[in-house]
Order: C-alpha cells, then sequence, then structure tokens
C-alpha cells in the first residue's frame, strides 16, 4: 500500500468512525423544524422556534364510562413567558393530533400517525403551527 492509499484508508476511516460521535453532541443545540418528524426521550428538551418542548412520560385515566382508561404521553411546553402539560391520547382510536397555544400561536403536535408523513416510530413526534397541518 502505497502513502496515498493509507492516507485515503485513514480519512475514510475517521470519517466514517468519528463524524457520528462529534455531531452527537451539537444535536442538542440544533432548532428543530416545524412538520419534520424528530425523536423524543423522557428528560430530553427539544428546542423549536416558539418553545421548548419535554417529553414527561406517561399516565393512565379511566372515566365511569370507559373504566379501562386512556393512556396519555405529556409533554412539558416552555417559552419565554408560559409552562404548560400537553397531552395525547388516541382516545378511542382516533389518532389525531392535539392542539394547543404558547406565545398567542396555535400548534398541533402529533403521535403515531401524522396526516401529512404518515405513520411514526413509537419515539417520534411531529409539531405543526397551525395553518400549516392538514386537517
Amino acid at each position: 500500500m502505497n502513502y496515498n492509499s493509507s492516507l485515503a484508508l485513514r480519512i475514510y476511516l475517521l470519517a466514517t468512525f468519528a463524524g457520528p460521535f462529534s455531531c452527537a453532541h451539537a444535536a442538542p443545540d440544533k432548532e428543530a423544524s416545524y412538520g419534520v418528524r424528530v425523536k423524543y426521550r423522557s428528560g430530553e428538551k427539544i428546542k423549536y422556534a416558539d418553545f421548548t418542548i419535554e417529553y414527561l412520560g406517561e399516565h393512565r385515566k379511566s372515566t365511569p364510562a370507559y373504566p379501562r382508561g386512556f393512556l396519555y404521553y405529556d409533554f412539558k411546553v416552555r417559552n419565554a413567558n408560559t409552562e404548560k402539560i400537553v397531552s395525547w391520547s388516541s382516545g378511542t382510536g382516533d389518532i389525531g393530533p392535539v392542539e394547543f397555544e404558547i406565545g398567542g400561536k396555535q400548534f398541533r403536535l402529533e403521535l403515531r400517525c401524522s396526516d401529512k408523513l404518515g405513520k411514526l416510530n413509537e419515539n417520534e413526534l411531529v409539531i405543526w403551527k397551525s395553518g400549516d397541518a392538514v386537517r
């Protein structure tokens, strides 16, 4: 193997194996885009232009009419002046977005399925600005 081949191999290996590790640390500071699938995990904040959102976990709530209860996925949404909890549930199976307001603007949170993007993985969400999402 000559010097140029060896150097090219080293550069390739460095880009292949070190590249993903160096980018992984920059991800939390990157701003997420509306209308794009985003992976979420408990305790990690996702920054959007108008707010941050953080997955808190699940809770089950039953009613007299449905004692088995509904499973809710809870998210904390925060901007400079406001903090609120937004809970999404598929309810009786009609999977649709949950609407929420923060900072005088309307948004939609989609889990499990997106009207525009199709099926979402278990750890993915999509946030739409009101008016951008399909109803």
